[in-house]
């Protein structure tokens, strides 16, 4: 699914189609960023989702794409990572769990939904001294996280 039409792909401006999609939320300036510089490097991939946090951005995307975005010996997702100014990195879109475990950088133990008040998943995994970015794993799974560490 194209983030943006051809046009605005190529342009540093938005036409008023992609303008009101980025108004209602249905793309972010993430989306926008990443778009344009997949054409620059002239990478005929998609992605499903983009995500990010302080420090890097994740890019979720068919297992058909994932090798194309990346690029031979990860040149692409490098090239990327100077371009946008974050650590860049490309997950293929599977189940959650597979996808937190590939976030994390390490097996998790489980995944619970939590019901208090409002519905949240508890991610539980073994101590690590691994960041875990819990503002990418919402944005991922849609509802609020909570990591525990045991």
């Amino acid at each position: 699914m194209a983030k943006l039409c051809a046009v605005c792909v190529k342009s540093d401006f938005l036409c008023s189609g992609c303008s009101k999609k980025l108004e209602r939320e249905e793309i972010t300036k993430t989306d926008i960023a990443v778009s344009r510089v997949l054409a620059k490097l002239g990478v005929a991939a998609d992605y499903v989702k983009v995500v990010e946090d302080a420090k890097s951005i994740i890019i979720i995307s068919e297992r058909k794409d994932v090798g194309t975005i990346i690029g031979r010996a990860g040149k692409n997702t490098k090239k990327m990572s100077e371009m946008l100014g974050k650590e860049v990195r490309v997950i293929e879109n599977a189940e959650k769990r597979q996808m937190i475990e590939k976030i994390v950088r390490s097996p998790i133990i489980g995944i619970n939904v939590v019901y208090a008040g409002s519905e949240k998943y508890r991610i539980r995994m073994h101590k690590t001294k691994q960041r875990v970015s819990t503002e990418i794993l919402s944005a991922i799974l849609g509802k609020s996280v909570e990591v525990v560490f045991e």
